[in-house]
């Protein structure tokens, strides 16, 4: 390999990585210091003030009794329209797409619009669903793709997830894996829709639609094909570091080396993993403008190499530091998103860098935090492993649940400048997530994680559990989905295990 442009990566690498450090820095202050909870305190006294309704207990029962279970999709949907729940149901759950996967300020006018426009679109599908069947059900995703003269694309696409689907190892969990790529190709498609120009004819919009779902799915590939394989123990660690290794030529010399000699029993499933990336690596580096290209490889190689970095730590060594642990969670989950705007050759949008790389590590915490016993379970390091095991031994360690929360003071203070709008929708997720980790993981086990991890600032900790415990309103429309999809995508996989048996 040139070292050239080895040498070129790693400083590219490493101002990333001074820059993320930074940020790091900051918050790492503001835990030391506490300063996050006075802010959140506020902010949460204002919020509750929607979500925290003083009722007779006797009422509150009844309700929550016949309240439909969320599982429930097409029953819960019904439910929130009959309440008069659905508007503000739909506004938060759009409005917390636009923050997060766009990257908008909820405060500009033609953001607004947009978020009110789509929240009246999906209303109208929602409520004039005859079932649960016709909520984005394929024949209505066909009626659209129809609409915008895509429909090869769609069908495209269709085979192209049954293939992927069907060569799914074992160990992996396939119907996640479809759901991160379908996820993917919907943020992408997102961002061009948003790019669009208004002034387009139907056939520079029919390409640009097409492009984008095939940009989506290029990129999306690399969640299942590199991030869950390498997260998981189908290969072994010779064959991980071979593939790590043509990853990384890949994006150091912009071209997909050949399999000379592979060591390991999974030479097959390399063989179409390889032609598969070779063939979505060549189509998104076709369609990249000449002025972003550059760009799109250096994300690409922070991205990557911030996840190896990551990747590569072992839960038996007890002497990371904190900068060790954070900083590449900080780029990894920054870059993720980041790249998305190169992929669709998108204009240069320095309010949209700034604000996904700070918005980042909420991200991932709150991911990280969902998934630790999995996590723990596998041996790999997270920030909330890693403070589970060595907590007793190591008084140096950062809490991470509180860096979680110090992270959510920043956004709201520093990055949105306070926006009542923005605010409501980051806590609303806040609060959301730790009602489902309680429903989860039962009353007990949740007692116990909230023991290790906010026992530190009992006031806080009784004020957040109170909003657990009393605040209405703060579920999320992407969450009913993603547990509709993983519902289906399951049930479609059992059948065909029931037919095929």
């Amino acid at each position: 390999m040139n070292e050239e442009l080895r040498i070129k990566a790693e400083e590219c690498y490493s101002t990333d990585e001074q820059r993320a450090a930074g940020y790091y820095q900051t918050l790492y202050k503001q835990v030391k210091e506490g300063s996050y909870i006075p802010v959140l305190i506020d902010e949460i006294q204002l919020w509750k003030k929607k979500h925290v309704h003083h009722r007779p207990i006797l009422s509150f029962l009844i309700d929550k009794k016949r309240n439909p279970n969320s599982k429930d999709y097409y029953r819960y949907i019904q439910w929130l329209d009959n309440k008069g729940k659905l508007d503000n149901y739909l506004d938060r759950s759009i409005s917390y797409i636009y923050l997060r996967d766009l990257g908008r300020t909820l405060d500009a006018p033609e953001t607004q619009i947009r978020i009110k426009d789509m929240v009246g679109n999906i209303k109208q599908r929602l409520t004039a669903a005859v079932d649960e069947r016709e909520i984005f059900s394929m024949a209505g995703l066909y009626r659209w793709a129809q609409k915008e003269g895509i429909e090869d694309t769609l069908i495209w696409l269709i085979n192209k997830m049954k293939i992927v689907s069907s060569h799914i190892p074992n160990g992996m969990d396939a119907e996640q894996a479809q759901r991160k790529l379908i996820k993917i190709i919907a943020g992408v498609l997102m961002h061009v829709i948003e790019e669009m120009d208004e002034e387009l004819t139907s056939e520079q919009r029919t390409m640009k639609l097409d492009e984008a779902i095939r940009l989506g799915y290029s990129y999306g590939l690399t969640y299942p094909f590199i991030d869950d394989l390498q997260d998981s123990n189908i290969l072994s660690e010779e064959e991980k570091i071979q593939f790590s290794d043509l990853i990384r030529t890949t994006l150091l010399t912009q071209s997909v080396p050949e399999i000379n000699k592979w060591s390991g029993e999974n030479i097959d499933l390399i063989t179409y993993i390889h032609a598969e990336l070779r063939e979505a690596f060549e189509y998104i580096k076709k369609k990249l403008s000449p002025e972003v290209s550059v760009k799109f490889f250096d994300q690409s190689y922070v991205f990557f190499h911030s996840q190896e970095v990551d990747r590569l730590k072992d839960l038996s060594h007890d002497n990371y530091t904190n900068e060790e642990l954070y900083v590449p969670v900080i780029l990894k989950a920054a870059f993720s998103r980041l790249i998305v705007r190169s992929v669709i050759s998108a204009d240069e949008d320095e309010g949209f860098d700034n604000r996904t790389f700070y918005y980042g590590i909420y991200n991932q915490l709150a991911d990280d935090f969902t998934d630790m016993f999995d996590d723990l379970d596998a041996g790999s390091v997270t920030p909330y492993t890693y403070y589970m095991k060595y907590r007793n031994q190591r008084s140096d360690l950062i809490n991470p649940y509180e860096l979680y929360w110090t992270v959510i003071s920043n956004l709201i203070r520093k990055v949105y400048h306070s926006d009542p709008k923005a605010c409501e929708v980051i806590l609303d997720r806040a609060i959301n997530s730790l009602k489902r980790c309680k429903e989860r993981l039962g009353i007990e086990k949740y007692k116990e994680v909230m023991d290790i991890f906010a026992s530190g600032n009992p006031e806080f900790n009784r004020i957040i559990q109170q909003m657990v415990k009393k605040a209405e309103d703060v579920d999320f429309f992407d969450k009913l989905l993603r547990d509709h999809m993983l519902s289906m995508l399951r049930k479609e996989r059992k059948e065909r295990e029931e037919f095929s048996n």
